[in-house]
């Protein structure tokens, strides 16, 4: 026996299930059960997507100017949702222009020019990426690697 309810099931909720004595078998003629059969279950509250992994990593030191920004997600995502309104890449005095994409449970971020030398970017996902939900996420990767002139 399956029941499909007609609406999804509310989050942090206690539901009983009773199979009555009017639920018979195949045979023929039918036999009822023998009693009625009664179980309670609670649902849990849903787990938001997190961002697994990112590159760089948050902290990092060395990286190259020319580096592509990438953030896996631990859910596929709704990739209407990840765009340059849901993802900013930010030098600290103002968003870095580049092109947001999302493929396979990624997120790649192709800056426009390279990445200034020295300089902290801060990587910012909000909770307008979805799926159910998703907390804001931001990481910290910093470039540094070559010498100043």
């Amino acid at each position: 026996m399956t029941f499909t309810p007609d609406d999804p099931l509310v989050h942090s909720t206690t539901y009983t299930v009773t199979v009555s004595t009017g639920a018979t078998d195949t045979s023929v003629p039918p036999v009822p059960m023998a009693a009625p059969e009664l179980w309670s279950f609670t649902t849990i509250f849903p787990m938001a997507p997190t961002v697994t992994y990112t590159y760089p990593a948050s902290g990092a030191l060395s990286v190259v100017q020319d580096v592509n920004i990438t953030a896996n997600f631990s859910a596929d995502m709704d990739p209407s949702t990840i765009n340059g309104s849901t993802f900013e890449l930010s030098d600290g005095v103002g968003p870095v222009a580049g092109i947001v994409s999302y493929s396979s449970g990624t997120l790649t971020f192709v800056p426009s020019a390279i990445l200034d030398h020295s300089t902290v970017y801060t990587a910012t996902i909000t909770t307008g990426a979805k799926d159910t939900t998703i907390p804001a996420y931001l990481w910290r990767p910093t470039r540094s690697g070559v010498s100043p002139p």
